[in-house]
């Protein structure tokens, strides 16, 4: 009896993990469908906590967008994922910005939390799409100083330069 009750069980999890995986499959595959759909739309990879700020930005000014996410899982995916297309993969892959629209969008803002992979992101989305306006957010600034101008990068933001500004404004402000 023990057997045959375990034996249910682990029948039940195996087809519960097969639905799981087939189901993200889908899901994944009308994701990359509604990405390839739009057209001028923006690109914004990473969807950290500056991600997820900017694509919560766009939406709220009706400009379409697509998130590119390397992690599958994380907190941000199922936030964004109603409003707008997630697509999952590494960003600084032609092929996962191909799959996000790179090629037909206007923007492709770059917010990984690494200089070097929001740079190699930029510069992969200016070869597949040469009039793509690329923007970068950046912790070192002296980095992209050197590096942004050849990797084609249009802007480089740094939370950091503005957040200084912010502390020194709210400290000398009465």
């Amino acid at each position: 009896l023990a057997t045959t009750v375990a034996a249910v069980g682990l029948l039940w999890v195996l087809l519960s993990y097969l639905t799981a995986v087939v189901l993200s499959e889908r899901l994944e595959t009308r994701m990359v469908r509604r990405a390839r759909r739009l057209h001028d739309h923006v690109v914004v990879v990473g969807l950290g906590r500056v991600g997820y700020r900017v694509v919560r930005l766009l939406l709220d000014l009706d400009i379409p967008a697509v998130a590119v996410e390397r992690d599958a899982e994380s907190r941000f995916v199922e936030a964004v994922g109603y409003h707008t297309p997630v697509v999952t993969g590494d960003g600084r892959l032609a092929e996962t910005l191909l799959r996000a629209g790179a090629d037909q969008a206007r923007c492709v803002i770059a917010c990984a939390n690494d200089d070097l992979a929001n740079l190699v992101t930029c510069a992969e989305a200016r070869k597949l799409n040469p009039e793509v306006r690329t923007v970068s957010h950046t912790f070192d600034d002296r980095l992209v100083e050197h590096l942004g101008a050849a990797f084609r990068v249009d802007r480089s933001i740094s939370s950091n330069r503005f957040a200084v500004s912010a502390f020194l404004g709210a400290a000398v402000d009465e």
